[in-house]
């Protein structure tokens, strides 16, 4: 299960960071011509975006390569000193947006921007900030779920792909046990409402053989009264 995981992370990893690098790219065009008091906007994602990308990287060539395992346990390790960094970044880019808002309006003009290039920064840099966010949090995670990795990493190369099917078969046997139980769940329904339903259709049609012979009855009588 956790091979499965990893390979999402780093999946996410690569995407996130190539965005926070070409909202970085695009952040440090439009503020070419401005102080560079403010070019921390731009590098603070930046630096994320690169270091995504890098962690990203080694996972996928530690997953791919036997001989590159090593890069597994590095990825691993630069999780949680990553996610700190995020949160950190995500946190002081919060408080100071503010000043940064404030600094866009007063000048625009100076930087040829127009007003819909800053409504654009403005809503950028919030999603920016909230991806920035939920990426560390998912850097905890990832270094959570990477404890039994980095205690079998130094295992030869036999004891650690062990390591890996015994990971995948686990994973794949409780799929197929909740598909199991997924299954008699949905049979026993199906079975109970068909039951409901069989027995809801014999009194019915009891009903209806009651009422035929009440009104066979009542012909009966009103013939014999005629």
């Amino acid at each position: 299960m956790f091979r499965c995981f990893l390979l999402l992370f780093n999946i996410v990893d690569a995407i996130c960071g190539g965005i926070l690098i070409c909202y970085s790219v695009w952040l440090k065009v439009a503020l070419e011509a401005s102080d560079t008091a403010v070019s921390i906007y731009w590098i603070l994602p930046l630096s994320i975006g690169v270091t995504l990308m890098v962690m990203s990287t080694l996972s996928f060539l530690g997953m791919a390569c036997s001989s590159c395992r090593v890069l597994l346990s590095v990825s691993s390790w630069l999780a949680f000193p990553v996610s700190l960094l995020e949160l950190a970044i995500s946190t002081s880019c919060y408080f100071m947006q503010d000043a940064f808002f404030e600094f866009l309006n007063d000048n625009k003009s100076e930087m040829n921007m127009s007003d819909k290039t800053v409504d654009s920064i403005h809503v950028w840099f919030i999603v920016i900030i909230a991806m920035i966010f939920i990426l560390g949090c998912l850097q905890i995670f990832r270094f959570y779920m990477s404890k039994n990795l980095r205690n079998n990493i130094r295992k030869d190369a036999r004891e650690f792909d062990d390591y890996w099917r015994k990971d995948t078969d686990d994973y794949r046997r409780r799929q197929d046990e909740s598909r199991v139980q997924t299954k008699e769940k949905y049979d026993a329904l199906r079975q109970k409402y068909k039951d409901k339903y069989s027995r809801s259709g014999s009194i019915n049609q009891s009903s209806l053989m009651t009422e035929s012979f009440l009104d066979g009855d009542e012909e009966t009588g009103e013939a014999q009264f005629l």
